[in-house]
């Protein structure tokens, strides 16, 4: 117990880092109703800045520190002016997908700051010359300014939310056109509440660099996310002093349960359940509008254009492009193939995502980690190159998906992608510890290729053809309207755990897929945040489309292969915002209306 006091102190200090990213995630949802998952972005930019500014360029850090401030402010700005105002009608979920491309700039910008001044990382110290040792931990200056620095914040924030302009920011968040008509000037309120998200980040990421250290990884790990996550949901999105207390808490608990309880795998479990727990015990809520405005204001359905044509032509099509694929992977080496090869099990994952949402109205943020336990399970029964692993690990998908939508009765939307993030960092460390031991059949390259598209296609083909069925009509229609669907004697929650089933059975395969080409996976090949690159896939292809998610899979991962590094989140995340912004269908409403022009 001697360690006791160290740990507590440590958390205190983790837990109050945590608490400023958790109040960001409060207010963004108070004043604009959504999950803005660039908000640890907006903080680690200017601690980047802050480094190289102290490191390259001999600034002193109590001039570097107030720069950074600044710039996270000028950032949450431009971010609200430049994204979010333009989205302001869109369904909140719509916002929480464009805020996702707003991360990818900025993990972009994070990692090409260093490396504009030689690759060094940029890591520097508070200049106090303050020291402190409580067994097992030492704490320095940086420490004790988060113990001043961060409750001074905190209280900033909180009356910041009871001045005129954090109560006119929050009345346009609730209904912004009657915030207009009694006189609230709805563009100033809202930028200004960004930029107090935006300086309350910089307060954050610029301690957290001499705390934490600094990641050229460019993303917040995990658990950083869960952090700030898990108070936020126990606070409802909505109280900045429980979502501040519990920051605190949880803060202590993770490190208690990181020297005691086995490790990061059990704390990221531990802030997974917190959080699956507190979104599923929050009563249902949200206005009538936003429930209706879920799914169907934003292209959930194909093209509009009418199909007329024979099935057969969904069929015949495919393979014959799938034949000519696959006489040119014969013709590749075996380091090409594989990359063919892993690059159909994403887009078959990007469809698993699309597929959720075109038949359930949900998008899962646990696809990719509910693909690693169904690997895991497929395992269990003597290797995934077995064709008893194939409904194993489709049954699997299926049960996680479908238990996830049951964990969420009632509740869809934003809830269900909060829910399912936190669970897929749960389920991602269960299948951190699994997945090792998937080997594949020993295919080679070719073969794994030839295997992974051919799924990949007639998945595409199935699910587009049962659209165009009875039973498709009646998950689209439960999707799109509830009321009238009950009406015509269809029962809309189980058409959504049929639609979330069928999403999580393709999850599976796109998992064993994936393991045949890589033939034995690594550790975190199953993590939480391959589920965010999926979704940029599907969006950027037409989430609303099978072949344009395949179609958006293929691109993405075209361009991160030509890119790579921080070119490669800059060209996701620009075509995440604009596949948002200005081409809500994606490519596949691009080609659509290239084909139509051509027509007329």
């Amino acid at each position: 117990m001697e360690v006791l006091p160290g740990l507590v102190a440590l958390g205190i200090v983790q837990g109050l880092l945590s608490a400023l990213f958790a109040a960001g995630l409060v207010v963004a949802h108070r004043t604009h109703r959504f999950l803005n998952l660039a908000h640890a972005g907006l903080g680690l930019v200017p601690g980047a800045l802050v480094g190289v500014l102290i490191a390259q360029g001999g600034w002193s850090f109590w001039i570097a520190a107030p720069t950074g401030i600044v710039t996270g402010a000028a950032l949450g700005v431009v971010a609200e002016r430049a994204v979010f105002a333009r989205l302001a009608a869109a369904p909140r979920l719509i916002l929480m997908v464009a805020s996702l491309g707003v991360a990818q700039l900025l993990a972009a910008a994070q990692t090409a700051l260093p490396l504009a001044v030689g690759g060094i990382p940029p890591t520097y110290a508070v200049p106090w010359s303050l020291r402190i040792e409580i067994f097992p931990v030492v704490l320095t200056a940086a420490h004790a300014l988060t113990l001043i620095a961060v409750p001074s914040v905190l209280v900033l924030l909180g009356l910041f939310l009871r001045t005129r302009i954090g109560l006119g920011a929050q009345a346009v968040g609730q209904n912004a056109e009657r915030a207009r008509s009694l006189g609230v000037p709805a563009a100033f309120v809202s930028s200004a509440a960004f930029a107090a998200v935006g300086a309350a980040a910089a307060v954050a990421g610029i301690l957290a660099v001499p705390v934490l250290g600094y990641s050229l990884e460019g993303t917040p790990g995990v658990a950083v996310l869960l952090l700030a996550l898990a108070p936020a949901a126990v606070a409802g999105f909505r109280d900045l002093p429980l979502a501040s207390v519990a920051a605190v808490g949880l803060g202590v608990i993770y490190q208690l349960v990181l020297w005691w309880g086995g490790g990061a795998r059990s704390g990221t479990l531990m802030l997974a359940a917190v959080t699956a727990v507190a979104v599923a015990l929050r009563p249902p809520g949200g206005d009538r509008r936003e429930r209706a405005a879920r799914s169907s204001s934003w292209p959930a359905a194909p093209p509009g254009r009418p199909t007329r044509s024979p099935p057969w032509i969904a069929i015949v099509v495919p393979a014959l492009g799938f034949a000519l694929a696959g006489s040119v992977v014969l013709s590749l080496g075996p380091s090409d193939a594989q990359l063919v090869a892993t690059g159909a099990a994403l887009a078959l994952g990007a469809l698993s995502l699309a597929v959720g949402w075109a038949l359930a109205g949900e998008l899962s943020l646990a696809t990719w980690p509910a693909a690693g336990v169904a690997v895991v399970a497929a395992a269990s029964v003597g290797g995934v190159g077995r064709w008893a692993a194939i409904p194993i690990a489709a049954a699997t998908g299926a049960a996680v998906l479908s238990g996830l939508g049951l964990l969420v009765r009632r509740r869809g939307g934003l809830t269900f992608a909060v829910a399912s993030l936190a669970v897929g960092a749960g389920l991602a460390e269960i299948a951190r510890g699994g997945a090792g031991r998937a080997v594949a059949a020993g295919w080679t390259p070719a073969a794994s290729a030839i295997v992974a598209m051919a799924a990949c296609a007639a998945a595409a083909v199935a699910v587009t053809l049962l659209r165009r069925t009875s039973p498709g009509h009646r998950l689209v229609a439960a999707r799109d309207d509830a009321r009238r669907a009950r009406a015509i004697g269809i029962v809309p929650a189980r058409a959504r755990i049929v639609g979330l089933g069928l999403s999580g059975a393709l999850a599976g395969l796109a998992g064993l897929t994936y393991v045949a080409a890589v033939t034995i996976p690594a550790p975190g090949a199953f993590g939480a945040d391959r589920s965010l690159d999926l979704l940029a896939m599907a969006v950027v292809g037409g989430l609303g489309s099978f072949w344009g998610a395949v179609a958006g899979a293929t691109a993405l991962i075209a361009a991160r292969v030509a890119l790579d590094g921080g070119w490669a989140l800059m060209g996701s995340g620009v075509g995440m915002l604009a596949a948002v912004m200005f081409f809500p269908g994606g490519l596949a409403a691009a080609v659509d209306g290239a084909r139509r022009a051509v027509k007329t």
